[in-house]
């Protein structure tokens, strides 16, 4: 366990991972890891829920073996990235806190005189990164 306060363990962890990452991504498996959670990705296509389990499961059996300590429980919600990801049903949603704060930016940039061009590319930053929630089905190693 690292502590995560620390600005160093953010650095430990990345050189830590990138081996892993590696060899994931060289099987094909999409991922990300924040913290200390993964996440494991597939493409919405017909067999893509079975595919985001299995490639779950590869990254859980590589970590295991690579001596890591997997934290085996579920937890059914979890944010990561700001979206809100459901591992019981495997899906993503964007919270409505997230959804209000888009619209806010929205009603804004409607209705100011001027809009500077840094404003408009946070809204559509923000805007664009909901769409994670309609690409992906989800697997997660905690």
């Amino acid at each position: 366990m690292l502590a995560f306060g620390l600005s160093l363990s953010a650095w430990v962890f990345t050189k830590v991972t990138k081996p892993l990452l590696q060899w994931a991504r060289q099987q094909g498996i999409r991922l990300t890891a924040s913290h200390d959670d993964f996440l494991i990705m597939a493409l919405p296509m017909a067999p893509s829920r079975n595919l985001s389990r299995q490639h779950t499961q590869m990254v859980k059996e590589k970590m295991l073996q690579l001596g890591w300590l997997v934290n085996l429980s579920k937890s059914q919600l979890l944010e990561h990235l700001g979206m809100t990801l459901n591992t019981k049903n495997m899906s993503i949603s964007i919270p409505g806190k997230k959804i209000r704060s888009i619209r806010r930016q929205a009603y804004h940039l409607l209705y100011q005189a001027e809009v500077k061009v840094k404003q408009l590319a946070a809204f559509i930053g923000a805007a664009m990164a909901t769409q994670l929630g309609n690409q992906c089905n989800v697997g997660v190693v905690e």
